[in-house]
């Protein structure tokens, strides 16, 4: 049975794995740190699996505005079996309770089965961002699901 949780400072470690093993520029270990300082608008939530973290979503909510889905990930022994899925819906649900209009989020150009999935939930193309990424330098595309 999968539970999406809200996350501390004890999941750092899995966290950090996870987006390590996700990612080919990963972020720091301290910016994950930083966002549990912060109190007022953003949220970790993670999805476990027998106590295992299995994937997390970090994510901004500005209040009957939108919510800025910032980082997602999910272990490879977990992938493909709709973990992404939750953690998504779990931001859009949270989005829908504070009156949001719509989530948003980048991802990059060249993903193809990241922008087939969001494709799939509902996200269409709202922009692009010119050189967003590095290491390789891309364009992330802008995607949003509108309420």
């Amino acid at each position: 049975m999968t539970q999406i949780e809200d996350l501390s400072l004890d999941d750092l470690d899995a966290i950090c794995a996870i987006e390590n093993q996700s990612f080919g520029d990963p972020w720091k270990r301290e910016f994950f740190e930083g966002e549990f300082q912060v109190e007022s608008f953003n949220y970790l939530r993670g999805a476990k699996i027998e106590g295992r973290l299995a994937g997390y979503c970090l994510f901004w909510l500005f209040p009957e505005d939108e919510v800025q889905i910032t980082n997602i990930a999910v272990h490879p022994d977990f992938r493909r079996i709709g973990v992404a899925t939750l953690l998504i819906n779990d931001a859009i649900c949270f989005g829908r309770n504070e009156q949001a209009k719509r989530v948003v989020l980048e991802v990059r150009e060249s993903n193809q089965a990241a922008r087939s999935f969001y494709q799939q939930m509902g996200f269409t193309q709202a922009g692009r961002r010119k050189r967003y990424y590095e290491d390789p330098v891309e364009d992330a595309l802008l995607l949003e699901l509108r309420f």
